[in-house]
Protein backbone atom coordinates (compact mmCIF):
# COMPACT_ATOMS: atom_id res chain seq x y z
CA UNK A 1 0.00 0.00 0.00
CA UNK A 2 1.49 2.97 -1.51
CA UNK A 3 0.77 5.81 1.75
CA UNK A 4 2.35 9.17 -0.48
CA UNK A 5 -1.11 9.91 -1.52
CA UNK A 6 -2.13 10.34 2.11
CA UNK A 7 1.11 11.97 3.13
CA UNK A 8 0.70 14.29 0.45
CA UNK A 9 -2.76 15.57 1.49
CA UNK A 10 -2.00 15.60 5.28
CA UNK A 11 1.05 17.68 5.01
CA UNK A 12 -0.40 20.62 6.12
CA UNK A 13 -1.72 18.81 9.01
CA UNK A 14 2.01 17.26 9.76
CA UNK A 15 3.64 20.46 9.88
CA UNK A 16 0.88 21.67 12.29
CA UNK A 17 1.20 18.78 14.46
CA UNK A 18 5.26 19.06 14.37
CA UNK A 19 4.78 22.51 15.50
CA UNK A 20 2.93 21.35 18.20
CA UNK A 21 4.99 18.84 19.66
CA UNK A 22 8.48 19.73 18.44
CA UNK A 23 11.10 20.27 21.12
CA UNK A 24 12.17 23.55 21.19
CA UNK A 25 15.70 25.44 21.41
CA UNK A 26 15.93 26.82 25.06
CA UNK A 27 18.14 30.36 24.43
CA UNK A 28 19.90 31.64 27.90
CA UNK A 29 18.10 34.84 27.78
CA UNK A 30 20.07 35.92 31.03
CA UNK A 31 22.76 36.36 28.64
CA UNK A 32 21.53 37.65 25.71
CA UNK A 33 19.82 40.37 27.82
CA UNK A 34 23.02 41.12 29.18
CA UNK A 35 24.70 41.49 25.50
CA UNK A 36 21.78 43.64 24.77
CA UNK A 37 22.45 46.25 28.10
CA UNK A 38 18.39 46.09 28.76
CA UNK A 39 16.59 47.03 31.20
CA UNK A 40 15.73 43.66 32.04
CA UNK A 41 19.13 42.23 32.62
CA UNK A 42 19.79 45.30 34.86
CA UNK A 43 17.17 44.44 37.12
CA UNK A 44 17.27 40.99 37.38
CA UNK A 45 19.30 41.05 40.36
CA UNK A 46 17.45 41.31 44.21
CA UNK A 47 19.93 43.53 46.67
CA UNK A 48 18.81 42.51 49.86
CA UNK A 49 20.31 44.25 53.44
CA UNK A 50 18.02 42.20 55.49
CA UNK A 51 18.98 38.58 56.79
CA UNK A 52 16.54 36.33 55.25
CA UNK A 53 14.26 35.88 57.98
CA UNK A 54 13.83 38.71 59.11
CA UNK A 55 13.08 40.22 55.49
CA UNK A 56 10.14 37.23 55.71
CA UNK A 57 9.22 38.39 58.74
CA UNK A 58 8.60 41.97 57.64
CA UNK A 59 6.64 40.91 54.49
CA UNK A 60 3.91 38.86 56.83
CA UNK A 61 3.63 42.54 58.93
CA UNK A 62 3.31 43.92 56.31
CA UNK A 63 0.51 41.92 54.76
CA UNK A 64 -0.99 41.21 58.09
CA UNK A 65 -1.34 45.46 58.90
CA UNK A 66 -3.22 45.30 54.70
CA UNK A 67 -1.81 48.57 53.66
CA UNK A 68 0.25 49.10 50.64
CA UNK A 69 3.87 50.18 50.94
CA UNK A 70 2.54 53.86 49.24
CA UNK A 71 0.02 54.29 51.71
CA UNK A 72 2.02 53.32 54.31
CA UNK A 73 4.62 55.69 53.54
CA UNK A 74 1.89 58.78 53.05
CA UNK A 75 0.62 58.26 56.33
CA UNK A 76 4.01 57.83 57.93
CA UNK A 77 4.75 61.05 56.39
CA UNK A 78 1.81 62.63 57.54
CA UNK A 79 1.58 61.38 61.09
CA UNK A 80 -1.87 60.32 60.26
CA UNK A 81 -2.92 58.46 63.73
CA UNK A 82 -6.07 57.40 62.12
CA UNK A 83 -4.71 54.89 59.87
CA UNK A 84 -1.44 54.19 62.09
CA UNK A 85 -3.09 52.46 65.43
CA UNK A 86 -0.70 51.58 68.10
CA UNK A 87 -1.00 47.95 66.68
CA UNK A 88 0.43 48.98 63.58
CA UNK A 89 3.01 51.53 64.92
CA UNK A 90 4.33 48.51 67.69
CA UNK A 91 5.02 46.55 64.54
CA UNK A 92 6.10 48.93 62.88
CA UNK A 93 8.49 49.42 65.55
CA UNK A 94 9.65 46.26 65.27
CA UNK A 95 11.61 46.26 61.95
CA UNK A 96 13.30 50.04 62.12
CA UNK A 97 16.41 49.07 60.71
CA UNK A 98 19.56 48.22 62.88
CA UNK A 99 22.81 50.69 62.98
CA UNK A 100 24.20 47.34 61.30
CA UNK A 101 21.64 47.14 58.34
CA UNK A 102 21.97 51.12 57.69
CA UNK A 103 25.88 50.83 57.88
CA UNK A 104 25.12 48.10 55.42
CA UNK A 105 22.53 50.03 52.95
CA UNK A 106 25.28 53.36 53.14
CA UNK A 107 28.13 51.02 51.92
CA UNK A 108 26.39 49.81 49.02
CA UNK A 109 25.40 53.42 47.72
Amino acid sequence: MDDAPLISELKEEFSQFEDLFAAKEVKNAAMENAKLGSAEAITSKEISFLDPKRAQNCNIMLKAIKLVPSALKQAINNVDDVTLTTDILTELLKFVPTDEEVKEGEKRN
